[in-house]
């Protein structure tokens, strides 16, 4: 009893000096009032930064001021005659106010900022604070669907670099670079793809990158080759990268070349051409670096680095070339050298300081990097000698790491012979294993390596030759025309606040959609995503048959179309892929349908008067049920399965009984799928239940008398289709 009245007081006295300890939070954060004269309080998100949180204490500052100037103004108004001061003449215009900033706050989810009237601080010729200017500029820059989301990507820059005082926000940067993409800027896609790939989600990425290399953009192709696996592919997608001129691309496909990779034929005079071509792109890039080789890059970095020229490389390494950096840090034995080389990004500077590292999880940690910055670029190195250091610890991880490096298009032979010695059928570079005596898996062993030296050499020509002739344009891949300047808009050739990086006559630097510059963001390829929400409305015609109702071939035609119309709101669950998705949409329908001609029942024998008296319309049901589509998607285009119920909840139409009573039906759809743009066909044939009876005259017209009995026909129905998804 003691123990627990001890325990008792404790958590009493514990909870008195909870109560009693002041907050942490300031009170005028906390009630958004301040006693300074002329003062006001702003809140914001941190997701929204600091410059908002100042925006909307200018905003509460500028609602007190104007209630104390006309407060002011009131008085000194006399006879219809004002003498309102200089302060009044400032606010009355509704210029910006010159402020200052007297106390901030933040607590986990919102900044708190403090700021005071302040009219020494009054720009001249009542300007407003340049950041609001450039904000501001830039938001009707990006809105303006003429300059195709160029401005955009400016926005996007200040939020994703932290500029003018704004809190450093990739969600916002993304949600301008995805806006200016849809609009038609492609460094927009390549932009939002890189904040994506950030968050390790490359395939999210791929999409971007895959749709800025496909409408004539090489940087998102040099992106897109960065995720994919196959050689061949990030072959096919360097050359494009080349032909639409962007420099890096040209500097791995000449790599390539020196090298003599992919079933290339060696060709040292071809690779200098395409190092030459991205020098007159980019003077400080990776060609400029490989172009100071006498010969292919060796398996020796350091036999490399003594080959160049060390005054080229600094120069090279002063313009922030991480490979110079590299380079030149393991001439001159430098690890500052070598840091710059890994901050800048560059597998062979994380790779070359790992061999100074004497802690082994240090040198894990960088050769990991090494491996993943080298697989979307051109050195794998780093990936085999990650291997080696968890051969002994974790041998199927080391094992991953081997074949990451021998399956590159930039391959390791060290590590393919690795992976042989292990078990020949771990072996992935075939061109490669072929050499070492093993073929497929299995245990007969082929020596014949010369007769398939034979056959490669062969393919290389071919292979060869269809490279040079994507490169040199005669296989339909050109590169965009810039605009001339009398086409750029008159607002977007004025100077801007980024006019320094935002150029809107440079279009070779960042093409636009050649289909999509002049048409709004709704026609562009939608972005995967694995749960959207849809909606559809359908209009077509149908044809029902009533063969158990007595006496109805008397009145309907068999082959007669009516008009058919539904409503769906459902989910579309897809795996998202960027080019092949499959997809199952369950939704929930209201469906509307003409059944027949309501005047048809009426009697043959009519009155002149009858025959001019208007058609009695049709009979119709309306019913409410449920369904299901199913099929998958390649690009913009989509193949499905339909099955849907629906149960009819109508029961009397135009005086006349309705006989449908519920409906199955299965089909099939297809369309094209947009930004969110959905249209398309469908053809669906449906199974129907209704009651039977019989026709019989009444008073000049006709009733349909239905029974309990319930029989079974079917029709088909054609629809048209559009809608949306989200």
């Amino acid at each position: 009893m003691r123990n627990l009245s001890i325990f008792a007081l404790t958590i009493l006295l514990a909870n008195t000096l909870a109560h009693a300890a002041p907050s942490q939070a300031p009170q005028w954060a906390e009630s958004g009032i301040c006693q300074e004269h002329d003062c006001a309080v702003g809140q914001a998100s941190k997701e929204e930064g600091q410059m908002s949180a100042l925006a909307h204490a200018l905003q509460n500052l500028r609602l007190s001021l104007s209630s104390n100037v006309q407060a002011e103004y009131n008085e000194k108004t006399t006879d219809g005659k004002s003498s309102a001061d200089s302060r009044v003449k400032i606010y009355a215009g509704m210029h910006n106010i010159g402020y200052k900033i007297l106390d901030r706050y933040e607590d986990k989810k919102h900044i708190y900022i403090k700021i005071q009237y302040d009219p020494n601080k009054k720009l001249a010729n009542d300007d407003p604070a340049p950041e609001f200017r450039e904000l501001e500029n830039l938001e009707k820059l990006c809105d303006d669907t003429t300059l195709n989301g160029y401005y955009c990507v400016g926005l996007g820059n200040k939020y994703h670099k932290g500029e003018l005082e704004l809190a450093p926000n990739p969600k916002l940067a993304l949600k301008y670079y995805k806006k200016a993409c849809s609009l038609g800027t492609l460094e927009g896609c390549v932009l939002a793809g890189q904040i994506i790939e950030s968050s390790d989600s490359p395939k999210g990425a791929q999409w971007y990158f895959s749709n800025a290399c496909e409408n004539g953009y090489g940087l998102g192709c040099f992106k897109q080759a960065g995720n994919e696996n196959l050689a061949r592919k990030k072959l096919e997608l360097y050359t494009r990268g080349c032909a639409l001129g962007d420099d890096r691309s040209c500097a791995y496909l000449g790599e390539v070349y020196a090298l003599g990779l992919a079933n290339l034929r060696a060709n040292p005079a071809k690779a200098h051409e395409l190092y030459e071509r991205a020098n007159a792109q980019n003077p400080y890039g990776d060609a400029a670096v490989l172009a100071l080789l006498d010969s292919a890059p060796s398996l020796d970095i350091a036999k490399d680095a003594t080959r160049m020229d060390k005054k080229a490389l600094r120069d090279l390494c002063e313009h922030n070339n991480a490979r110079a950096c590299a380079y030149l840090g393991q001439l001159s034995n430098s690890n500052d050298l070598l840091q710059k080389s890994a901050m800048l990004d560059s597998a062979l500077g994380y790779y070359l300081l790992s061999l100074r590292e004497s802690t082994h999880q240090t040198r894990i940690d960088m050769l990991t990097h090494s491996c993943r910055l080298g697989l979307a670029s051109d050195f794998t190195k780093g990936c085999e000698a990650l291997g080696d250091e968890l051969l002994s610890s974790d041998k199927p991880a080391a094992q991953g790491y081997y074949q990451a490096s021998c399956g590159h298009l930039f391959y390791e032979k060290s590590a393919c012979q690795k992976l042989y010695d292990i078990d020949p059928k771990l072996c992935n570079n075939e061109s490669v294993c072929l050499s070492f005596g093993a073929l497929d898996s299995t245990d007969d062993l082929v020596a014949d390596v010369a007769s398939a030296s034979i056959a490669g050499a062969t393919s290389a020509v071919a292979v060869s030759n269809a490279v040079d002739a994507v490169i040199d344009g005669k296989s339909g891949v050109n590169m965009p025309a810039p605009k001339p300047r009398d086409s750029i808009p008159e607002s977007a050739s004025q100077d801007s606040p980024d006019s320094a990086n935002l150029n809107p006559i440079a279009t070779e630097s960042t093409p636009k959609m050649s289909w999509g510059n002049h048409v709004p963001g709704i026609f562009q390829a939608r972005e995967p995503k694995h749960v959207r929400l849809i909606g559809e409305i359908a209009l077509g015609a149908h044809s029902m048959d009533y063969p158990q109702i007595r006496d109805m071939h008397k009145y309907l035609e068999h082959d007669e179309f009516f008009f058919m119309g539904n409503a769906k709101l459902g989910l579309e669950i897809s795996t998202a892929k960027p080019t092949f998705s499959l997809f199952v949409a369950p939704y929930v329908q209201l469906s509307y349908a003409q059944l027949f001609d309501a005047g048809d029942f009426a009697s043959k024998q009519k009155s002149e008067k009858d025959d001019d008296e208007k058609d009695e319309g049709n009979v119709s049901a309306l019913m409410f049920g449920a369904g299901l589509q199913a099929g998958f998607q390649y690009k913009i285009w989509h193949l499905y399965a339909i099955a849907d119920y629906g149960v009819n909840f109508s029961r009397i139409s135009n005086g006349v009984s309705v006989p449908l009573r519920d409906m199955f039906g299965i089909g099939v759809g297809t369309g094209v799928e947009l930004s969110f743009l959905r249209l398309g066909m469908q053809y669906i044939h449906n199974f129907y239940s209704y009651n039977t009876g019989s026709i019989y005259p009444n008073r000049g017209g006709a009733n349909l008398v239905l029974d309990s009995a319930s029989v079974r026909s079917s029709g088909g129905v054609f629809l048209l289709t559009i809608g949306f998804g989200f």
